[in-house]
C-alpha cells in the first residue's frame, strides 16, 4: 500500500468549495462491518464523506469525516434509477 499525504486544510477547502461531480447519500461500511448512512461528494478522484443531519442531508460541508482517493479504482454508475449510484472500490487509499 502506498501512503499518500495531504494537507488537511487543502482537503477541507476542496470539500467545501469545489463543485462536486456527484453527491448524495450512500451507506458506508464501518470498520466493525456495520453500515451508516453518510453524505458523499465525488470531486475529481476524491470521494469525501460527511455526517448527515436529521433529515438525511449534508450536516457540515466544511468538516468531512474522511476522504477516499479513487486512484486505481473501478466506479460503476447504474442509471436504472436516476438517483442510484454504486461504487465498487478495490485497492483504494483511504485517509
Amino acid at each position: 500500500m502506498v501512503r499518500i499525504h495531504f494537507n488537511d486544510t487543502a482537503l477541507r477547502h476542496i470539500a467545501a468549495h469545489r463543485a462536486p461531480d456527484r453527491e448524495g447519500r450512500l451507506l458506508h461500511r464501518t470498520s466493525n462491518r456495520a453500515y451508516r448512512e453518510r453524505w458523499f461528494r465525488l470531486t475529481g478522484n476524491l470521494l469525501f464523506y460527511f455526517r448527515t443531519n436529521d433529515v438525511g442531508g449534508l450536516a457540515d460541508a466544511t468538516d468531512p469525516l474522511g476522504v477516499m482517493v479513487l486512484a486505481a479504482c473501478h466506479v460503476t454508475v447504474f442509471t436504472v434509477l436516476r438517483a442510484l449510484l454504486a461504487l465498487i472500490l478495490c485497492n483504494c487509499q483511504m485517509i
